[in-house]
């Protein structure tokens, strides 16, 4: 990823998930280190260590998944906004020319399509309701549109 200083200071940058990489890796070397020294004590610490490096293993790594998913999600938020027409699935408006007289004729050419074969709204054969002309389905009672 490519991130420069302006995204760090506009805190479009997150430091937090890197400062939580490093404390879980410090814990990591922590609970490794604990786990041999009790092991080293002999008798039953063995058993006691090599639980506490599995349990707490665990428990250190779940803990630290769930505090950097939220970094995750606004990372992937962000590159989803970044990669999204904001207009959605649908193309801006083309702006049409209209004579001085009114609006423009129904065939004229405004780019590269026509004001024709723009699509004009559905309406519902069931409910009657009017209905975006993309839709498969109206929206107030669900009945498929032909």
């Amino acid at each position: 990823m490519n991130y420069d200083f302006k995204d760090f200071v506009t805190f479009r940058r997150m430091v937090a998930p890197i400062l939580l990489q490093i404390l879980f890796w410090f814990l990591m070397v922590l609970n490794i280190v604990g786990s041999i020294y009790l092991m080293t004590r002999g008798g039953s610490f063995i058993a006691l260590g090599f639980v506490n490096l599995i349990i707490q293993t665990l428990v250190i790594r779940v803990i630290f998944e769930l505090l950097i998913i939220f970094f995750r999600m606004n990372e992937t938020l962000t590159e989803i906004k970044k990669n999204t027409n904001p207009y959605g699935s649908f193309a801006p408006p083309v702006p049409a020319y209209a004579p001085a007289g009114g609006m423009a004729p129904a065939n004229q050419v405004v780019g590269a399509q026509t004001l024709a074969a723009q699509p004009r709204q559905k309406t519902c054969s069931n409910c009657g309701a009017s209905v975006d002309p993309s839709l498969s389905f109206c929206n107030k009672c669900g009945q498929a549109l032909t």
